[in-house]
């Protein structure tokens, strides 16, 4: 019990400062994951990047999309790419490679 004192210690300390950050969130109507995607969603725009999203729509724009199968982000070197995996309404099932942001 002694080990643990500490530990209690701390946590109880840090409780109000906790309460208060997550007080804050809430306020200005965002919640832990959707606060991040929100920030990573402005960042992309403010670099004139594709996201997920935008790249998922361009496919369906430039091919006759029956189904999305995936999409998916991947990293190469310092850069994005979307890759969209989809089905043509006549059942051919394709692959599609999009630019995505230039990672600095």
């Amino acid at each position: 019990m002694r080990k643990l004192a500490p530990f209690f210690v701390c946590v109880m300390l840090a409780a109000p400062a906790v309460a208060a950050a997550v007080a804050l969130d809430v306020d200005q109507g965002r919640h832990g994951a959707a606060a991040a995607e929100e920030y990573t969603d402005n960042r992309i725009a403010q670099r004139g990047c594709k996201s997920l999203a935008d790249a998922v729509a361009q496919v369906r724009r430039q091919h006759d999309v029956q189904r999305i199968i995936s999409a998916k982000t991947d990293r190469r070197g310092n850069r994005e790419v979307h890759r969209i995996k989809f089905m043509t309404r006549d059942g051919t099932v394709k692959t599609e490679s999009i630019q995505g942001c230039r990672l600095d």
